[in-house]
């Protein structure tokens, strides 16, 4: 189960399939106390203990530009009021799922991490 008041609209979360009973990564766009809205569901609400965060793994942060450097993971975010135009944010090892990622990523920056799954 996922917390909800640790979920921003546009975060990903799993849910489980009722067919085929994979897991499918869905990005929220309602939030709800007990429950939230996923695309592709056709806006029916979700019942939150149906939602599962999806843990950061080193494909996941692989596939959305973050480098391994020293052991630790990077991301270049671009800032003009920076010297050389970027800085690096190291990614930390108390953030454990996708949608803390994406929540920091936003604070930091005001900005949408563009997410590839």
């Amino acid at each position: 189960m996922i917390d909800v008041n640790g979920l921003r609209l546009g975060n990903y979360v799993y849910k489980t399939d009722d067919q085929t009973q994979q897991k499918v990564a869905k990005q929220v766009f309602m939030i709800q106390p007990s429950y939230v809205s996923l695309e592709k569901q056709n806006g029916n609400p979700c019942d939150i203990h149906l939602v599962e965060p999806i843990p950061l793994c080193h494909d996941l942060l692989y596939k959305n530009s973050f480098n391994l450097i020293d052991g630790r993971f990077f991301s270049r975010i671009v800032m003009n009021s920076a010297p050389n135009g970027y800085i690096e944010i190291p990614v930390e090892a108390k953030i454990k799922y996708l949608h803390q990622l994406q929540n920091l990523y936003f604070d930091l920056t005001g900005k949408e991490l563009k997410v590839n799954l």
